[in-house]
């Protein structure tokens, strides 16, 4: 028998959910507080309180975290993407805000991101002194965004140029139409990078169940 406090606790877990649910499909749109609120279904004083207790950050800080972390994505595999339309597509409201929060959260430009991550995944074998010290620089910055994520050295190694030596191979993307279907999911909270400890729960309850022997 589950006691009418557990049943609350899975009630607010499911509505913080929906919430983060929208915020992630929405990243790039202005959010209103109030209609967070009202998808959770609490008071907009309740809800900000509950979201921190769940979360671990306020409601700002996590959006400010998924867009300065989404736009790293844009920045290290869209090569030709403009600060600008980067910072729209993330939700910020002009080039000088995104650059002014990415450097706080890591310490460095986004231009400065993008050229360190570019020469860490370059075949080229001339790396000079000056480049090496960008790569060092961008070595730093995401120890800093990312202080949970542990030895970042293991994707980026300065002491190790043959561990950079490859090209980012660009995948063919298509979109497909598929039919309505129940999925299952883990959520996770954090950093992006620590997203491996969710994917092993759900393998764990996935398995046993025989959902990896379906077909597809």
């Amino acid at each position: 028998m589950i006691d009418e406090g557990e049943l609350r606790r899975r009630e607010y877990i499911s509505r913080v959910n929906r919430v983060i649910d929208y915020i992630d499909a929405n990243l790039g749109r202005d959010m209103d507080y109030d209609r967070l609120a009202d998808i959770a279904h609490f008071s907009r004083f309740h809800f900000h309180r509950i979201f921190k207790a769940m979360t671990g950050e306020t409601l700002g800080e996590f959006i400010r975290r998924l867009r300065i972390e989404k736009s790293t994505i844009y920045l290290s595999h869209n090569p030709k993407m403009n600060m600008t339309d980067i910072a729209y597509e993330c939700g910020f409201s002009s080039s000088a805000h995104f650059s002014r929060a990415f450097r706080e959260r890591f310490g460095m430009t986004p231009s400065a991101f993008r050229r360190g991550w570019f020469l860490v995944h370059s075949s080229r074998k001339d790396i000079d002194s000056k480049e090496m010290q960008t790569i060092r620089n961008l070595e730093q910055a995401l120890s800093k965004g990312w202080k949970d994520f542990g030895r970042i050295t293991r994707y980026i190694d300065p002491d190790n140029i043959e561990d950079r030596r490859y090209n980012v191979e660009m995948k063919k993307v298509e979109v497909r139409e598929m039919p309505d279907m129940y999925v299952a999911y883990v959520r996770h909270i954090g950093s992006y990078h620590l997203i491996g400890e969710a994917f092993e729960r759900l393998c764990a309850w996935a398995g046993p169940r025989g959902f990896f022997s379906q077909p597809g």
